[in-house]
This record gives C-alpha cells, sequence and structure tokens, in this order.
C-alpha cells in the first residue's frame, strides 16, 4: 500500500503492538444526539468498546495514572471526563441512554472545533481524544531529547526495537501500549545510493474502502484495416467514465497513446 511520506511499503513492513481481544458483551445504549453529535456517538461508541481501554477506565486504574504535571495534556479533565463516561455506559446493563455532556464541553473548551453543534470529521475527533488521553496518561512530563539510531548493517528488527525504545522515553502510556504501531520507511539516495530505513509511529492507520468494480468488453477495431479486430475485457470503478476506461483499456493493449483508439464498444 502506498503510506503518506511518498514510498511504497507492503503490509509486511507495518510492525505494531496492537493486541487484539474478544469484544465484551455489546451494550445497546443511546449517545443523546442534543448532546452529541454522529461523529462523536460513533466514535465514544466504537471506543466503549474496545476492551483493554474501557478495562482501564471502568477499573479506575486510570487514576493512578494521571498526570496532571503534563502540560501538553488537559490536567487530566478529559480523561476524568472519559472515564465518567465510560462509568454510565457500563455500569447499568439496563440503561439505554448515556448522556456525555460533560465530556463534550470539555473537549470543546480545549479544541473549539467540538464545541458546538456542527458536524465535524470522526477520524480527526478520534485522533484528538486519543491524543488527549495519551497525554493525560502520559508518564513522561519532560520529554528528553533523542536521536535516530545509527542504521549501518543494523537489522530491521532490531532498529525497529531502537526506535520504539526510543519513542517511549518520551511517550510512555496505555495508549501507547493499545493503540500505536510503527510502520517502515525506506529512501535511497540517488547518487550515492545509501538506503535510509525509519520507524515513524503511527496510532491511526488510514486505508482506502474497498470499491464496487464493473467488468467491460471492450472490442478493439484498429485504424489499420488489415489488423484483426481484438476483443478485451477489463475492470473498473464503478463510478469511473469514459476517458478513464478509455485510459485502461490504451494500457491494457499497449497502445501507445489513447487517441490510437477509435472505436469502443462495451
Amino acid at each position: 500500500m502506498f503510506l503518506d511520506r511518498g514510498f511504497h511499503a507492503s503490509h509486511d513492513e507495518i510492525y505494531t503492538n496492537v493486541r487484539v481481544h474478544p469484544l465484551p458483551v455489546r451494550r445497546s445504549h443511546y449517545l443523546i444526539c442534543a448532546f452529541c453529535r454522529c461523529f462523536m456517538n460513533s466514535v465514544l461508541q466504537c471506543l466503549s468498546h474496545c476492551t483493554d481501554l474501557s478495562e482501564v477506565f471502568t477499573s479506575r486504574r486510570f487514576l493512578s495514572l494521571l498526570n496532571i504535571a503534563n502540560p501538553l495534556g488537559s490536567k487530566g479533565h478529559i480523561a476524568n471526563a472519559f472515564g465518567l463516561m465510560q462509568r454510565d455506559y457500563w455500569q447499568d446493563p439496563a440503561a439505554k441512554v448515556i448522556s456525555p455532556t460533560l465530556l463534550k464541553r470539555i473537549v470543546g473548551d480545549h479544541n473549539v472545533a467540538f464545541a458546538g453543534m456542527n458536524q465535524e470529521d470522526a477520524q480527526e475527533f478520534m485522533g484528538y481524544l486519543l491524543d488527549y488521553i495519551h497525554e493525560d496518561l502520559n508518564q513522561v512530563s519532560k520529554k528528553p531529547y533523542v536521536e535516530d539510531p545509527e542504521q549501518k548493517d543494523t537489522p530491521d528488527s532490531e532498529l525497529a526495537n531502537q526506535y520504539w525504545a526510543n519513542y517511549k522515553l518520551r511517550n510512555d502510556s496505555v495508549l501507547v501500549d493499545l493503540f500505536q504501531g510503527q510502520y517502515r520507511s525506506k529512501l535511497t539516495c540517488p547518487e550515492c545510493n545509501f538506503i535510509s530505513t525509519k520507524f515513524d509511529n503511527f496510532s491511526i492507520l488510514s486505508l482506502p474502502l474497498p470499491q464496487r468494480t464493473v467488468r467491460h468488453e471492450i472490442r478493439f477495431i484498429p485504424l489499420d484495416m488489415t489488423a484483426p479486430i481484438t476483443k478485451y475485457a477489463l475492470r473498473m470503478n464503478a463510478v469511473g467514465g469514459t476517458q478513464q476506461l478509455i485510459g485502461q483499456f490504451t494500457l491494457l493493449a499497449g497502445l501507445e497513446t489513447s487517441s490510437a483508439v477509435t472505436l469502443v464498444e462495451f
């Protein structure tokens, strides 16, 4: 897949520390939409069903992990509000409606984009919320300066561990353990052919949703009437237009330019 640094990586080049556990018994709670917009509702429902995360807050273990001295956090306010929301969400299985009013108000106090009643991006809200909870529970208040590890003849597995250890010197929270991993990037110098390898941390990895495709049957009639008529079949995005179809057909047929196509039937 193509990641966001302009390089190519395959699935085996993503290193994660995320553990997968069965979900708890699903609760059919509803978050009051008057206080919780759809984007916030979906994020809070998903996070509430992350077993390990929910356990940290329902067990009140997070209270011993709060770092109110961290200047990058909210002095524990967002983590506390999220903990209260988790308590309300799970303590009464018979309850049908949960109103995360306090959490919404405190998040809005720290970011005005989420203070009103406008619809916002769910992924942006989730990243913002997890970042603040991470900093509220981060056991590192004063982050040290760290340099990238030496790369000469170092195996990828060892280099990844060194990058991870450096990252943990600055970021040490339960959110890191649960939701963060690494992806590998490689850059090659065109002059000296030196290969630079880095392992960058991520908490959200965006992947494209699969799109519906359609099959097209194409009959190609060349300008040269002595040349045979050739039939082709290709698949493309269902919402693609004629120009995209001709472009893909040109590549499939090995033509130099799409202007060589004089007749397409599908």
